[in-house]
Protein backbone atom coordinates (compact mmCIF):
# COMPACT_ATOMS: atom_id res chain seq x y z
CA UNK A 1 0.00 0.00 0.00
CA UNK A 2 1.21 3.30 -0.89
CA UNK A 3 1.11 6.31 1.05
CA UNK A 4 -1.41 8.58 -1.21
CA UNK A 5 -3.23 5.35 -1.00
CA UNK A 6 -3.67 5.07 2.84
CA UNK A 7 -4.09 9.17 2.59
CA UNK A 8 -7.05 8.81 1.09
CA UNK A 9 -8.49 5.78 3.19
CA UNK A 10 -8.09 7.77 6.25
CA UNK A 11 -10.17 11.00 4.78
CA UNK A 12 -12.37 8.57 3.58
CA UNK A 13 -13.31 7.51 6.97
CA UNK A 14 -13.10 11.00 8.50
CA UNK A 15 -15.76 12.09 6.02
CA UNK A 16 -17.77 8.66 6.84
CA UNK A 17 -17.51 9.61 10.81
CA UNK A 18 -18.34 13.37 9.98
CA UNK A 19 -21.56 11.85 7.55
CA UNK A 20 -22.65 9.64 10.31
CA UNK A 21 -22.23 11.94 13.16
CA UNK A 22 -24.79 14.22 11.51
CA UNK A 23 -26.92 11.44 10.76
CA UNK A 24 -27.13 10.94 14.28
CA UNK A 25 -27.46 14.65 15.62
CA UNK A 26 -29.85 15.24 12.76
CA UNK A 27 -32.30 13.08 14.59
CA UNK A 28 -32.06 14.85 17.43
CA UNK A 29 -30.42 12.08 20.01
CA UNK A 30 -28.38 13.95 22.15
CA UNK A 31 -27.61 11.58 24.37
CA UNK A 32 -25.36 9.93 21.83
CA UNK A 33 -23.20 12.95 21.21
CA UNK A 34 -20.64 11.06 24.17
CA UNK A 35 -20.53 7.90 21.86
CA UNK A 36 -20.04 10.26 18.92
CA UNK A 37 -17.16 12.23 20.78
CA UNK A 38 -15.39 8.77 21.90
CA UNK A 39 -15.47 7.29 18.13
CA UNK A 40 -13.92 11.03 17.35
CA UNK A 41 -11.08 10.36 19.26
CA UNK A 42 -9.92 7.24 17.27
CA UNK A 43 -10.57 8.77 14.00
CA UNK A 44 -8.35 12.00 14.90
CA UNK A 45 -5.22 9.98 16.49
CA UNK A 46 -5.73 7.36 13.55
CA UNK A 47 -5.24 10.37 11.58
CA UNK A 48 -2.85 11.52 12.63
CA UNK A 49 -0.96 8.25 12.58
CA UNK A 50 -1.49 8.22 9.19
CA UNK A 51 -0.75 11.84 8.27
CA UNK A 52 2.78 11.50 10.13
CA UNK A 53 3.79 7.95 8.84
CA UNK A 54 1.56 6.80 6.37
CA UNK A 55 2.79 3.37 6.46
CA UNK A 56 1.78 2.80 9.90
CA UNK A 57 -1.20 0.62 9.55
CA UNK A 58 -2.71 1.01 12.79
CA UNK A 59 -2.86 4.57 12.00
CA UNK A 60 -5.19 3.43 9.43
CA UNK A 61 -6.86 0.61 11.41
CA UNK A 62 -8.06 3.62 14.31
CA UNK A 63 -9.79 5.71 11.76
CA UNK A 64 -11.46 2.57 10.13
CA UNK A 65 -12.58 1.35 13.72
CA UNK A 66 -13.86 5.26 14.75
CA UNK A 67 -15.88 5.13 11.34
CA UNK A 68 -17.34 1.74 11.75
CA UNK A 69 -18.71 3.14 15.33
CA UNK A 70 -19.90 6.00 13.87
CA UNK A 71 -22.02 3.58 11.18
CA UNK A 72 -23.06 1.92 14.45
CA UNK A 73 -24.26 4.41 16.24
CA UNK A 74 -26.27 6.23 13.64
CA UNK A 75 -28.11 2.59 12.13
CA UNK A 76 -29.04 2.62 16.33
CA UNK A 77 -29.93 5.70 16.75
CA UNK A 78 -32.07 5.10 12.75
CA UNK A 79 -33.75 1.87 13.84
CA UNK A 80 -34.51 3.74 17.64
CA UNK A 81 -36.21 6.82 15.22
CA UNK A 82 -38.26 4.42 13.11
CA UNK A 83 -39.20 2.11 16.42
CA UNK A 84 -40.90 5.04 17.63
CA UNK A 85 -42.74 6.20 14.70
Amino acid sequence: MNASMVRRLAIAGGALFVVMAVVALVQHRTYEIPALLGNATYVVVGGFVVARRPGNLVGLALVAYGALLAVIVAAIVTAETLDEA
